[in-house]
């Protein structure tokens, strides 16, 4: 099918009536936010519910060009899409990550502005280091001086942007070296979706969707969050591999991987920790091996060794960074105590800024076609155990009073793999309508707002 008819496929059949509704559920939603601010309900509302890190709405007219771009190379994708080869189907995620963020107007803008405007970035901690070493065995000492970001995550965060900047390429040479790391994370994808049973023709669309959701267009580029999405994903893609026949081995070794790489680079670990043991809970209930909690487990107490010649070797106590870190980021205790109401709001603007950025499209695709809930009623099906053991550590993150200022589309952006499994039943004009329906908000979001991270 030519793009011009997919387009005119698209237009009379698009569930467009259903985005529409929810799009005025979220604006309705998004008044009684500003309501409820008014009246003092909550210090830290945001300003457009639920984006909670947002700099304002703005027209780039430098992205314009890159936006038509980004359009012109969606049209091209959905249409192709189930014929793509892998190294197709990379190259045009590729693109559109690339032309989506050059829409916030430019290299500059999309790739540079993330690390270096304002002052409280990582880069503007790791600019002032003099010597790597010196300065990881006096972090637990400097951490509560250093700026918002850096306290609060593990040193390696800062230390990775000052690897980056000591090749003499500046914040470009982060911008590049985030993004190609983050991509990364689309192969292994695609790889999950294989060991799970996707068809070939399948997987390129799901692919593709992925590439234009909001969260991992917009966040995948120039944020840490990017990055940590590819240890993450690599932890997904280990726990799939081990209940494949001999591939044990492999799936053990991806599953320590990816969960050293992630608490080495965010305190927000605790998600793998949970998702393999809910993971491995679901395989007791099917009376399987729980291959995922072994894995896991095993997982931690590697990690837990690193700690350990961490603290002997270059005398950084990881424990107590955490207990540093948490300090700062609920002084009072838990949220629910110190303030329910706050808990109460922000835990409806976690869940509702991961589905505001998977798109009012993607999820409409989803009600229409009911692909979402064939992925969940299969309980045997392994896709159907993985997204459950996601969600469900999530869920349980979220009532703990973990992220009690919102900015889950971005610090939770390891959790939509997951939330790509729903897909997976999606039939051929399913996934294109929720490709250009999703890209179509991307293409907006990217031009017409800014975010700050």
């Amino acid at each position: 099918m030519s793009p011009l008819a997919s387009i005119t496929a698209f237009v009379r059949r698009a569930p467009l009536r259903t985005a529409a509704w929810l799009a005025a559920s979220w604006i309705a939603l998004a008044a009684l936010y500003q309501v409820l601010e008014r009246m003092g309900f909550h210090e830290e509302m945001p300003r457009l519910f639920p984006i909670s890190i947002f700099s304002g709405p703005a027209l780039h007219p430098a992205g314009v060009p890159w936006i038509l771009l980004f359009a012109a190379t969606l049209f091209f994708a959905t249409a192709r899409a189930e014929r793509l080869r892998p190294r197709g189907v990379f190259a045009a995620a590729f693109l559109l990550v690339l032309f989506g963020n050059l829409g916030q107007g430019g290299w500059k803008a999309g790739f540079e502005e993330p690390f270096t405007a304002g002052d409280i970035r990582y880069y503007h901690d790791a600019v002032k280091i003099r010597d790597a070493g010196a300065w990881l065995g006096a972090f637990n000492e400097i951490q509560p001086d250093l700026l918002v970001h850096s306290r609060t995550h593990p040193p390696f965060a800062v230390l990775l942007h000052y690897g980056i900047l000591r090749t003499g390429g500046g914040a470009a040479a982060l911008g590049i070296s985030f993004t190609l790391l983050a991509l990364l994370a689309l192969p292994v994808t695609g790889a999950i979706l294989r060991e799970l049973g996707v068809p070939r023709e399948r997987r390129g669309p799901l692919l593709i969707l992925f590439a234009v959701l909001p969260a991992v267009n917009i966040y995948s580029a120039a944020s840490l969050d990017g990055v940590i999405l590819l240890p993450a994903t690599l932890f997904l893609y280990g726990l799939v591999l081990i209940g494949r026949p001999g591939r044990a081995v492999a799936g053990f070794l991806l599953v320590a991987a990816g969960f050293t790489g992630v608490n080495l680079l965010t305190f927000g670990g605790t998600y793998l920790l949970l998702a393999g043991g809910f993971a491995g809970v679901i395989e007791l209930l099917r009376r399987e091996r729980p291959r995922s909690l072994a894995a896991t487990v095993v997982a931690l107490l590697l990690f837990g060794l690193t700690a350990l010649v961490l603290r002997r070797l270059c005398g950084y106590d990881h424990v107590l960074a955490l207990r540093t870190a948490a300090d700062f980021e609920n002084p009072g205790g838990f949220l629910g105590r110190v303030d329910p109401a706050a808990y109460f709001l922000t835990r409806i603007e976690n869940v509702a800024e991961i589905a505001f950025f998977l798109s009012f499209g993607a999820l409409a695709a989803l009600v229409r076609s009911n692909a979402g809930r064939a992925a969940l009623q299969n309980l045997r099906d392994r896709g159907t155990g993985f997204l459950l053991a996601g969600a469900a550590a999530l869920l349980l993150l979220f009532l703990a009073g973990a992220y009690r200022t919102g900015e889950t589309a971005r610090t939770c952006l390891f959790f939509y793999p997951y939330l790509l499994l729903l897909f997976r039943n999606s039939g051929e004009r399913g996934l294109r309508d929720a490709i250009l329906l999703a890209g179509f908000q991307t293409g907006a979001m990217q031009l017409f707002t800014g975010y700050f991270w």
